[in-house]
């Protein structure tokens, strides 16, 4: 079994904030999740460093919610799963990504798309996971890049082991 972690910054719900922690078990059968942790933001550097030293979809994975957006360049090794298929998508995600440490989320400017894409993410681990056992086998951290691609293309473009297809 695998153990996820994600922390979903504070929420604005009827006027009052939410702060939602949980942490999330992936099996090889699939989801299970249970209250406890955090996403956090990651900043690009943070990222980029990340990049030079660990190996991608094995010590971490990114993934790009972009659209048609995509086109325009990548970082390096993200996996493009387009936010209006996200849904439709996200056990499938789980799945593959259920023996990976590190999940980044990004979208453009990570304002929208890649918080929205990690908080269904979250709450489709939530919905799987009630009522089952647990086990802390695993963490997974589940972050989103701060500034989104383009914080990144503003300081990765000319870098072609960081950023592609520019």
């Amino acid at each position: 079994m695998s153990l996820l972690c994600f922390s979903i910054p504070p929420v604005l719900s009827k006027g009052l904030v939410l702060s939602v922690k949980r942490y999330f078990v992936i099996s090889k059968m699939g989801a299970h999740a249970k209250p406890m942790a955090n996403v956090r933001y990651i900043e690009p550097i943070e990222l980029s460093s990340m990049m030079n030293y660990l190996k991608i979809n094995k010590d971490y994975s990114i993934i790009d919610v972009r659209d048609a957006d995509f086109i325009g360049g990548n970082i390096v090794g993200a996996i493009n799963v387009p936010s209006q298929y996200f849904h439709n998508h996200k056990a499938g995600l789980a799945e593959k990504l259920s023996s990976v440490p590190k999940v980044i989320f990004h979208c453009a400017l990570s304002q929208e798309r890649g918080p929205k894409c990690a908080r269904i993410y979250h709450s489709y681990l939530t919905e799987v996971a009630q009522g089952k056992e647990l086990s802390d086998d695993f963490i997974q951290e589940v972050m989103i890049l701060r500034g989104g691609f383009t914080a990144w293309q503003t300081l990765f473009s000319k870098d072609s082991a960081l950023t592609e297809k520019i």
